[in-house]
C-alpha cells in the first residue's frame, strides 16, 4: 500500500519515506540495514570455508630397555657397579609413522630427581615397524649414550623417554 508520505511493510513496519523521517526512524532504519548486511555477510562467508582432510594424531608408544653390553637388552632391573658402563634404547610400538622428537633424561631415586647435564634429545623418523631408538641425537646406535659415565654414586637410577 502507498500513500503520499508512508511506505507499510507487509510485517505492518511504518517506514516515513523523505524529508519527514524522524532521527530515531533513521537511525531504527539505519540499524535494521546493518543487521541485514551482518547477517548476509555473515551467511556469504560462511560458505565459503575450507577443510583440511582429517589429521589423526597419535601418541608414540613403546618400551625403554637397558643393557650393559649392547647385545642383550632387558626391560627388568639391571644390576652394575659404579663407574661400569649401561646404555638404553627406545623400542617404538608397530604404527607410528613420521618424525618423532625424543627427550631422555637420567634421574635418580625414587623422587626421580634429574641428573643435571645427562639429557639427550633424538629426532628419528618412525616407518610404522617397531623401530629401535638409541640416545643419540639421530637415534641411531653409534655412539649411543653412556649413562653409566653419569652416575657419580651409588644409588637407583631411570632413563626417561618422553615422546
Amino acid at each position: 500500500m502507498h500513500s503520499n508520505n508512508f511506505f507499510i511493510h507487509r510485517n505492518a513496519t511504518v517506514l516515513v519515506a523523505g524529508d519527514k523521517m524522524e532521527k530515531w526512524q533513521k537511525a531504527i532504519a539505519l540499524m535494521w540495514i546493518a543487521v541485514l548486511s551482518f547477517i548476509f555477510v555473515d551467511v556469504i562467508l560462511t560458505q565459503v570455508i575450507f577443510k583440511s582432510p582429517t589429521v589423526h594424531v597419535r601418541t608414540v608408544e613403546g618400551t625403554v630397555e637397558v643393557s650393559a653390553n649392547q647385545t642383550t637388552w632387558q626391560t627388568t632391573d639391571l644390576n652394575v657397579t659404579l663407574g661400569e658402563s649401561w646404555y638404553a634404547r627406545f623400542v617404538a610400538d608397530a604404527g607410528a609413522t613420521g618424525e618423532v622428537t625424543l627427550l631422555w633424561q637420567l634421574v635418580e631415586g625414587a623422587a626421580e630427581s634429574q641428573i643435571e647435564g645427562a639429557n639427550v634429545t633424538t629426532v628419528f623418523t618412525l616407518s610404522g615397524g617397531g623401530n629401535i631408538i638409541y640416545a643419540t641425537p639421530d637415534g641411531e646406535n653409534a655412539g649411543n649414550t653412556d649413562w653409566g659415565a653419569h652416575c657419580v654414586q651409588s644409588g637407583d637410577y631411570k632413563v626417561t623417554v618422553q615422546p
